[in-house]
């Protein structure tokens, strides 16, 4: 059977050169990568995902938009980290200054049930990096290591994005993780994620995110001369969760 690219209605030849959305519908890779920049349905069906657990709410700033999520599990996914009044104590110390993003906040908006052993807490103040690290503590957690065992910072670091990384272990769990991230400025170090579908954050009060039609479409994409071997594995771990992640030639 035929398969037509509905946008430049031209036959899709190559299998590689295809991309199928959440909606079943089939396009060029490159004609819908660009479509996608400006539209948040398919240009077929026109499905914008309206099951999604996300709510527009409105631009922010110029890079991030807030949403609403409808079914805010973040409470139930920090239970795995803390008990419920230590979580309580959590939120209270998420601000402006002490932010959650990548993983674990990508799978709370999509409501997901991917299961996060670990959680990325940016800080870019003094005062709250302190007074998180005492929380921790508190929190039963031990510190394993600093920026010289976290190689998947080190594009950030280079950049001057990133101060240091101090991983904590929960002592009761060794596979429970928390990366505090100590930097200049946390907005920007998320602006400079690789990976779009992962440039969100929660603030203690908002959810913010970068793209959101490719998190709808569970869909990214990856320049090929910047794949290191960290990258490599960050780009099955989301394909193996469902995510369409291209590499692409410069």
């Amino acid at each position: 059977m035929d398969l037509t690219c509905s946008i430049c209605l031209e036959e899709i030849m190559n299998i590689n050169t295809k991309k199928t959305l959440s909606c079943e519908h089939m396009f060029h890779k490159e004609c819908i990568n660009k479509y996608l920049n400006n539209n948040y349905k398919c240009p077929l069906c026109k499905n914008k995902n309206d099951n999604t657990n996300i709510i527009i709410k409105n631009k922010s700033n110029n890079i991030f938009q807030k949403i609403e999520i409808k079914n805010n599990t973040i409470v139930n996914k920090l239970k795995k980290f803390f008990t419920n009044n230590q979580i309580l104590e959590f939120l209270q110390y998420l601000n402006t200054n002490t932010i959650i993003s990548g993983s674990f906040i990508l799978s709370t908006i999509l409501n997901e049930n991917y299961s996060n052993t670990d959680i990325d807490i940016y800080v870019d103040n003094q005062f709250d990096y302190i007074r998180l690290i005492k929380f921790l503590v508190r929190s039963k957690y031990t510190l394993k290591g600093n920026i010289l065992d976290n190689f998947s910072y080190n594009y950030l670091i280079n950049n001057n994005l990133i101060i240091y990384v101090d991983t904590f272990i929960k002592t009761t769990n060794n596979n429970i993780k928390i990366d505090i991230i100590y930097c200049k400025n946390n907005i920007k170090v998320i602006e400079n994620f690789d990976l779009d579908i992962v440039k969100n954050f929660y603030n203690g009060s908002n959810f913010y995110v970068y793209d959101l039609t490719k998190i709808l479409y569970k869909t990214d994409h990856i320049n090929e001369s910047t794949i290191t071997e960290i990258k490599q594995k960050r780009i099955i771990k989301y394909r193996n969760r469902g995510f369409n992640i291209d590499i692409i030639n410069n």
